[in-house]
């Protein structure tokens, strides 16, 4: 039985690193690599580790690539796993940081909240911050709503937009070409998929895409 689930040789592209089917891990893919890696590192729960850029690149290429950690361990065998899962909560609780920092700000638009939170929020969602940013300074009550119900609209629909083609990337009568390309309309570093839209916030690590990684890790100027 082969170890992967087949993909056509010609969707070979740059950042498929490693032998694999070769698009994202779902939701629950995403929750059982974490258990898998938690169950191998023994790590106490929510506690993180010293690790590398490279931990936290290789998990990453993990759920980008749809491994399993079995699978993840045969194309790169002698990984940490304690490590990967430190790398994996660090993200993980910056990513949340930052979403809660802006849902503050959408929720209470006040100075005081600007202040307390605008940094975190700007980091993982600089467009919608600075366009929420707008609606607070708006002249008018009703500018202000406006800006605000806008914010709310577009972040739901590029959710739902995102949602939708998980969903449809699971159908199970889809073969390994179509899921390849669908994968693509997802995560694709050079061309941009939903998973990079400015209004896309971010649910999940394996939904992190590498200028986003790179912002909360403070990488990036």
């Amino acid at each position: 039985m082969c170890m992967h689930e087949a993909a056509p040789a010609d969707e070979v592209y740059i950042w498929h690193v490693w032998p694999s089917r070769r698009y994202p891990a779902s939701s629950l893919e995403e929750q059982r690599l974490v258990r898998d890696l938690s169950a191998a590192g023994k790590l106490p729960p929510g506690k993180i580790i010293q690790h590398e850029r490279g931990d936290t690149t290789t998990v990453l290429n993990a759920l980008r690539l749809g491994l399993t950690f079995a699978q993840l361990l045969a194309v790169a065998p002698g990984l940490r796993p304690d490590r990967l899962l430190s790398a994996y909560r660090h993200l993980d609780r910056l990513r949340e940081r930052s979403i809660e920092s802006f849902a503050t700000l959408l929720d209470d638009p006040t100075s005081t909240s600007v202040v307390q939170h605008f940094q975190h929020a700007a980091t993982l969602l600089p467009v919608p911050t600075f366009h929420l940013m707008a609606g607070i300074d708006a002249s008018t009550a009703r500018e202000r709503t406006k800006v605000l119900n806008d914010i709310r609209r577009q972040l739901a629909a590029t959710r739902n937009a995102a949602l939708a083609q998980e969903a449809q990337l699971l159908a199970a009568d889809l073969d390994g070409l179509s899921k390849v390309r669908l994968g693509r309309m997802l995560y694709d570093p050079y061309i941009g998929g939903l998973w990079s839209h400015p209004y896309y916030a971010p649910i999940r690590v394996g939904t992190l895409v590498p200028d986003r990684v790179r912002d909360l890790l403070g990488e990036r100027d």
